[in-house]
């Protein structure tokens, strides 16, 4: 649900500054979910994980296929 976003945000903007942040702000997210201590606030970091994950996944598919052999 949040790609389709993403990827016509990432037209606009440089991998090179989109890749790091994204990357920065999935790795804020995944620590937070160290101090969750119920459903509710579990439910609510695993969403912004999803959305940062949406966020990150089209920008490594783009820099992948940028690689040459």
């Amino acid at each position: 649900m949040f790609e389709i976003p993403f990827n016509i945000l990432l037209r606009n903007m440089s991998p090179k500054v989109f890749l790091p942040t994204c990357t920065l702000v999935f790795g804020i997210v995944t620590t937070l979910q160290g101090v969750v201590h119920n459903l509710t606030g579990f439910l609510i970091i695993r969403y912004f994980l999803g959305v940062a994950e949406g966020a990150l996944f089209p920008g490594v598919v783009l820099y992948l296929s940028m690689v040459n052999k």
